[in-house]
């Protein structure tokens, strides 16, 4: 059984900023973020272990075409997605949200 998938607020932000972005560079690539991130939120929900450790409590899955990962917590019954994360830019920014 797959668990629910919540965003915090401002991982929810970065997603539609970049999805928005996307779609300004190209027409229908803000489309195809979309679906990569909702394959990548789906994956993590069926399968919460197999993201690679961060840390104890974080765990990522990467993006497939676009250079991002989800980063998240898994719980009893959500996982709960702290950031939609650039591979290359402010690594770790993302450390000082609350909520997992």
């Amino acid at each position: 059984m797959a668990l629910m998938a919540e965003f915090h607020p401002e991982a929810r932000a970065e997603f539609d900023a970049a999805m928005e972005y996307y779609e300004l560079v190209r027409p229908g690539l803000g489309s195809a973020f979309l679906a990569e991130v909702q394959a990548a939120t789906e994956y993590a929900q069926r399968l919460p272990q197999a993201g690679s450790p961060v840390s104890d409590e974080l765990r990522r899955t990467f993006i497939r075409r676009f250079p991002y990962y989800l980063l998240y917590a898994t719980e009893a019954t959500r996982i709960y997605i702290l950031a939609v994360a650039h591979f290359r830019r402010r690594p770790g920014y993302w450390r000082s949200r609350s909520g997992a």
